[in-house]
């Protein structure tokens, strides 16, 4: 068995104290390194709820296998209070991407209701 020395990873990108919005912006962007390999990309952060909230989900975009993803990574609707991003303790969520594509983080359905802010932080290995 053959296993490739991963390459460094990319500085992390982060998102601090990012106010969820009646809209659906993007929150971070990237693209993967172009060296032909599969890189993972790890995700973890929360959202903080100040008041009840209707709406408010954030997803992950990505490319796997040259197939577009969409993995949520918070649900939204959440009461006051802090809540992890969705994934393995404590808020961990690993994936694997293809090589050259977009990676983003994008709140996907609008904040109609409450008010609350995200933080999270993107690394790519």
């Amino acid at each position: 068995m053959t296993i490739n020395n991963p390459t460094a990873p990319l500085a992390p990108l982060r998102a601090t104290n990012f106010a969820l919005q009646n809209g659906t912006p993007t929150i971070l962007a990237t693209t993967t390194p172009n060296d032909g390999n599969k890189h993972l990309i790890l995700v973890a952060g929360w959202v903080q709820t100040t008041s009840a909230e209707t709406g408010g989900v954030v997803v992950l975009n990505y490319f796997a296998n040259g197939v577009g993803q969409s993995q949520q990574i918070d649900a939204g609707g959440h009461g006051a209070g802090l809540a992890l991003l969705q994934g393995a303790a404590p808020s961990l969520s690993g994936f694997l991407a293809d090589p050259n594509t977009p990676i983003s983080i994008v709140q996907s359905t609008a904040l109609t209701v409450g008010a609350a802010t995200l933080s999270a932080a993107l690394l790519i290995i």
